[in-house]
């Protein structure tokens, strides 16, 4: 038999522990939590959703219904319980900070599922575990600095990160007596320490200024020091950025344009062009959080850098090469989608027609060939759309890129291109269903397909690794699911118009959370379409109820674009709007 999951086996505990006391989920939410609300984590538990659920996380459950340790402990030993250090020490030595955090993000997110709280949580232990041992592994032989050290220590668990910053400032001061490389290294890891911890307590200012400091504590002594301090913080912020909800780009780009000074830099043709190439990336990235001329110019320092990049490469390095190209191309591929440079997608086609045949002849770059295909059929699309060449061959040779890159990025375990992929596949399965020559049956097929493929990028892209990317895959399922119920007889067309509905309300919370108002409000108007669409169903016996709720989210998104624009979707809201409130005065007045 199939030994159980830890979630498993504790929410069936839960579950005969609730019907015993006689309670419904509800009233179990209301004696754990205090609130109605949170009925969806105790369906969750119960129902073993949650794989491997701290015990901590689901505390007030547990204490409602009082189980015992014991009862928790046996649940373990007879699954597959799988421990998690860095959350069970936080939870014995920072419990404060952990139950701070976990305050702060059920207040920002209170519709976020147990998983969602529980992977949080587990993140910010693992952070704070990281912070701790930076701290303690400090060295110091004088008995004042252990000291001090061993209080920052302590503030940290209590999540003190004031006072985390003026121990080790002091601690700082007690090694400036002796400027050897070997103390330098020491002020130099405490100014990380402390960049670390500013960028905790969100000061991204803070936290620049001592990443720079760590750094120029060598410049009068050995700059190779000091360019892997710049070099390794950079890289530190660049992945870090890629899956924080607040990116933290421009704190690495400084620390490249200084690495880029220094001369050990500079006559190193290997390490300049490999800091021109991570600044193209850098750019880019931060292009993609910027608005209008900020984005522009942004963008435009990428392709410079990546064109120096390119131009300096050891031609003999085929991964890099091609990697460099990728970049070359990406950037004249946003300038031309976002700022109407049409001319650059030739360029950017033919630099990744060249990196792919260098992948597919040198076995070192072939793992990029995933990256390659995925990026081509975008440009392919796009120089497609420019040349006003709407053949079937091209848009054909676009979703083969697409296929191709999804079977690459399965060869090589790259899950990241392989949901990217995905999602482009899907939009092309969803636009070869709107085809009018297919007959019914393929065009469903095909939506079903598309609706595949963007399940698939929304499993492999969590909301707290890629939050953006998260809300788009599910903003644009929404959309096929929406198309594929409105083809759909009854009751058919009731479940995909609910599915659609909880999807754009997960892609609606997530913009509304980091700031993408242009699409919160998109999601908004989508809401509201499929709620006008829902109170037209034949069995609907609520339509009333229907176009009051379509009308909050119409009007929601109409307020939106009156301030922001464009115009085009203010008169489109107000049609959908007018059309709600005709379908409610009908039903009132009859």
């Amino acid at each position: 038999m199939t030994q159980l999951q830890f979630g498993q086996a504790l929410g069936a505990l839960i579950l005969r522990k609730r019907k015993a006391m006689g309670l419904s989920q509800l009233q179990l939410s209301e004696d754990a939590f205090g609130s109605s609300a949170k009925v969806r984590r105790i369906s969750e538990i119960e129902n073993g959703q949650v794989t491997n659920p701290h015990p901590k996380t689901i505390d007030p459950i547990i204490v409602a219904l009082k189980i015992t340790d014991a009862e928790v402990e046996e649940c373990a030993r007879q699954t597959e319980a799988v421990p998690d250090p860095d959350l069970d020490r936080a939870y014995r030595e920072a419990r404060n900070l952990i139950e701070a955090v976990a305050y702060q993000f059920e207040h920002n997110k209170p519709s976020a599922t147990l998983a969602e709280l529980d992977d949080f949580l587990r993140s910010k232990a693992k952070e704070w575990g990281t912070l701790r041992a930076r701290v303690e592994a400090i060295d110091s032989a004088d008995i004042a600095a252990t000291k001090l050290k061993d209080e920052a220590a302590l503030a940290l668990a209590e999540g003190r990160f004031s006072d985390v910053d003026q121990m080790l400032a002091e601690l700082e001061e007690s090694f400036q007596q002796e400027a050897t490389i070997a103390e330098i290294r020491k002020q130099s890891e405490i100014r990380r320490t402390r960049g670390d911890a500013c960028l905790m307590k969100e000061d991204p200012d803070g936290a620049l200024a001592h990443y720079l400091q760590a750094a120029r504590y060598f410049q009068h002594f050995d700059e190779n020091e000091m360019s892997e301090v710049l070099d390794e913080t950079a890289h530190t912020i660049y992945e870090g950025s890629l899956r924080w909800i607040k990116p933290r780009f421009q704190i690495g780009l400084v620390l490249l344009e200084e690495l880029l000074t220094l001369s050990v830099v500079q006559k190193d043709q290997a390490r300049r062009t490999e800091a021109h190439y991570q600044l193209s990336l850098m750019y880019r990235n931060a292009a993609s959080r910027g608005r209008g001329d900020a984005s522009q110019g942004y963008l435009e320092k990428a392709l410079q850098h990546a064109r120096t990049a390119a131009a300096d490469i050891d031609h003999s390095d085929a991964y890099k090469l091609v990697c460099t190209k990728i970049s070359v191309s990406n950037c004249l591929f946003d300038l031309a989608r976002l700022f109407g440079q049409l001319d650059n997608l030739p360029e950017s086609v033919e630099a990744l027609r060249t990196a792919e045949e260098i992948a597919l002849t040198n076995p070192n770059a072939e793992k990029l060939l995933s990256i390659v295909c995925n990026c081509l059929g975008s440009n392919l699309l796009a120089e497609r759309a420019r040349q006003g060449n709407h053949s079937p061959e091209n848009a054909d040779e676009a979703f083969e890129k697409f296929s191709a890159a999804i079977r690459h990025a399965e060869r090589h375990v790259d899950l990241e291109v392989w949901g990217a992929a995905k999602v482009n596949r899907a939009r092309q399965l969803q636009l070869k269903s709107r085809e009018d020559h297919r007959p019914d049956f393929e065009r469903a097929f095909l939506r079903i397909q598309s609706i595949a493929d963007y399940l698939a990028s929304i499993e492999m892209n969590p909301v707290s690794i890629f939050p953006d990317r998260f809300a788009d895959a599910n903003y644009e399922l929404a959309s096929v699911l929406m198309e594929h119920a409105l083809a759909s007889p009854e009751p058919e067309a009731e479940f995909h118009l609910s599915r659609a509905i909880a999807s754009f309300e997960t892609a609606s919370n997530i913009y509304h959370g980091i700031g993408v108002m242009s699409r919160w409000a998109a999601a908004q108007m989508g809401i509201g379409s499929i709620y006008l669409q829902h109170s037209r169903l034949p069995s609907n016996d609520q339509p009333a109820e229907d176009l009051d709720k379509a009308l909050e989210h119409l009007q929601g998104a109409l307020a939106f674009y009156k301030s922001e624009g464009p115009e085009q979707h203010v008169a489109t809201c107000e049609q959908v709007i007018t059309q709600a409130r005709a379908d409610l005065e009908k039903i009132r007045s009859s």
